[in-house]
Formats: structure tokens, sequence, C-alpha cells
């Protein structure tokens, strides 16, 4: 979903994208300087993985160190995060 306040809209997922675990178990100064710096490479999109933890708050570190990337994880793990979660999650 795309940053427009409370308004979820859909995401144009064109152009590259890269998929990493540091991103979201690595130290998180280093991701968060990491994040910046591929999206000012050229990279429209962050993908990380979803084994366990709070990933909700791996894609909010991510998205308030870029300025238009998209940030998604590869699976969201279902047994993890009840679909009322994933919804209020998704909206911020």
């Amino acid at each position: 979903m795309a940053r427009c306040g409370s308004v979820a809209t859909m995401t144009n997922l064109s152009g590259v994208g890269i998929w990493s675990a540091q991103l979201r178990y690595g130290d998180s100064a280093e991701a968060a300087e990491a994040a910046a710096e591929l999206e000012e490479l050229g990279y429209s999109a962050l993908w990380i993985p979803d084994v366990g933890g709070p990933v909700f708050d791996a894609v909010g570190h991510l998205l308030a160190s870029t300025r238009t990337a998209t940030v998604a994880t590869g699976i969201l793990n279902l047994w993890m995060h009840t679909p009322e979660e994933t919804a209020e999650r998704s909206r911020r």
C-alpha cells in the first residue's frame, strides 16, 4: 500500500526491488542507512522476510528511513498475524 494517510491505494510494483534478510534482522541503524542508500541507487522496492518476530515494526522502520520506496514482506506468516492486525498495520 502506498503512503497516503488513512486512504489505502495500490502501489505500482514496477521497477527493480531487492530482497534482503539483513534489512530485517541486521543492525537497525545499518538497515536504515542501507535502505536509504538502496533507494538513492534506484531500487523502488525493499522486500524482507517474515520468519517470526515483529515484522510490521521492521516494515515501519524501513519506511521511516526512505522517502518513496515500497517496503514489503515476501511472505506474511498467517499463523503469527491476525487479519485484523495485518489490516490495521497496513494503514500506517
